[in-house]
This record gives structure tokens, C-alpha cells and sequence, in this order.
């Protein structure tokens, strides 16, 4: 437990207390829900266009998301998969750093 008060700050805890919170909402919670999926849906659409094009994106109130496009080879379409749960942790990283 002292590795992970040193590497993290009581701030750090506070933000995930208040995004866990605020999930949890009946209400509030479904647009916080859906601003994380079209981050993660918008990652595969940033790079579904460098090697290819981007048909449509559709975003459900449950949460879900799917996006679809063409490929021209192979790789871009495994580099679009995985770049949805990359993108969004970037943006993750990148909000808790300007926090910081």
C-alpha cells in the first residue's frame, strides 16, 4: 500500500472516485458513458483513414458503439482494430497529465 501512495497522488484518487460516481448516476451517468465510447469509436475512425475510409460511426444509448470502414491491406485493418482502446487511453493519459 506505501508503493501506492508514493506513485500516486490523492488527487489521482479523488478523479477516479468522482468518475466512478459519476457512472453510477441513473441519468447523468449514460452521457458520461457515451463521451468514453465516442472516444474509443473515434480512435478507430482516426485510423481507419490513413490506409483507408471511414463509412459510418453509430453510437447506442447503452453504451455501445461500432465503426465501420473499408481497408486497403491488412495491417491498417489490425492497426484500426487495436486503436480504440489505444487512442482512449492516450486521451486518458494526456487529461491526467494537464490535471497535473
Amino acid at each position: 500500500m506505501e508503493y501506492l501512495t508514493e506513485k500516486f497522488s490523492f488527487k489521482f484518487f479523488l478523479f477516479i472516485g468522482l468518475a466512478f460516481f459519476l457512472i453510477q448516476i441513473p441519468i447523468i451517468g449514460d452521457y458520461f458513458r457515451i463521451i468514453n465510447t465516442v472516444i474509443h469509436e473515434s480512435g478507430h475512425a482516426f485510423m481507419a483513414l490513413f490506409g483507408g475510409n471511414v463509412e459510418s460511426i453509430s453510437l447506442y444509448m447503452n453504451a455501445d458503439g461500432v465503426t465501420h470502414g473499408t481497408h486497403s491491406i491488412w495491417i491498417i485493418d489490425f492497426i484500426t482494430c487495436a486503436a480504440g482502446y489505444t487512442i482512449a487511453s492516450l486521451i486518458a493519459y494526456v487529461a491526467f497529465w494537464l490535471i497535473k
